[in-house]
């Protein structure tokens, strides 16, 4: 399969900003409930979020990196593959009694996103009006699935599915697993600036805390207030360094197998 050209500048982001913050919050809530999809009706638009990290096997999950099943994930795929079947997503992606359908997630939640509409879409109704909006997303599978993924989902005219990712400062998790591992990004990135507002300034730099799903909504809520527009969206990150990029490959691989080998 050719490669899909993505230009490296998008012109602009075309989720409405306070779609973007409604879903984070949601995103936020979907972490105290004792379910992994939340689905939720609001001003006639149907929001389906996916939760991230919760429990030892989503851990597990998030750990089986070193393995791919059709070039994903495997245990992103696993996950997937659950809240496919669980919430028969199928059919709340083609709802038509609504105006549009929101899906999103965090994390391995934004993960699962990623899988489900790469495994669903050749089922979706034409008709229906599609959003996806993904935070803290990591790197679902390699080269492969990425062409794959933008040919059948991103830029199927068909379907016309409007995406917005987003990480926010210097999230770790948007650079994982390691390109190193043969991972790399499906969907191009809207950067966000932390730094906005005065009440998500921080000293230094921080890629765990900014990958907190508090902080995406902190930030998203700062760029409303200023009323600044949301930066172009990017298929590359060009504020990682290379000494960086490898500093976070042994720290992902060294966490990640001291999870399995806890688990196990």
């Amino acid at each position: 399969m050719s490669s899909i050209h993505i230009e490296e500048d998008i012109p602009q982001n075309e989720i409405d900003m306070q779609i973007l913050i409604n879903s984070s919050y949601l995103c936020g809530q979907v972490y105290d409930m004792p379910i992994d999809v939340y689905v939720k009706l609001e001003d006639d638009i149907k929001y389906i979020t996916i939760e991230g990290s919760d429990t030892l096997i989503n851990w597990y999950d998030n750990a089986s990196f070193l393995f791919r099943k059709n070039d994903i994930h495997r245990g992103f795929y696993r996950y997937a593959r659950y809240c496919m079947e669980e919430y028969n997503l199928l059919n709340e992606l083609n709802d038509v009694n609504v105006s549009k359908i929101v899906i999103t997630g965090h994390s391995l939640g934004a993960a699962c996103v990623v899988i489900v509409l790469a495994e669903l879409c050749k089922d979706f109704n034409k008709d229906v009006v599609r959003e996806v909006v993904l935070f803290g997303c990591p790197h679902v599978g390699g080269r492969r699935f990425m062409n794959r993924f933008q040919e059948k989902v991103l830029n199927n005219p068909d379907l016309n599915i409007k995406c917005s990712s987003l990480k926010n400062g210097e999230d770790i998790v948007c650079n994982n697993p390691p390109n190193i591992f043969g991972y790399t990004k499906s969907e191009p990135l809207i950067y966000l600036n932390p730094m906005t507002n005065e009440n998500t300034k921080q000293k230094g730099k921080n890629g765990i805390l900014d990958h907190m799903i508090d902080q995406y909504s902190k930030t998203l809520i700062a760029y409303q207030k200023n009323e600044k527009k949301l930066p172009p969206k990017k298929i590359n990150d060009q504020n990682s360094k290379k000494t960086k990029k490898i500093v976070q490959t042994f720290l992902y691989a060294a966490v990640a197998y001291k999870a399995v080998k806890k688990i196990m």
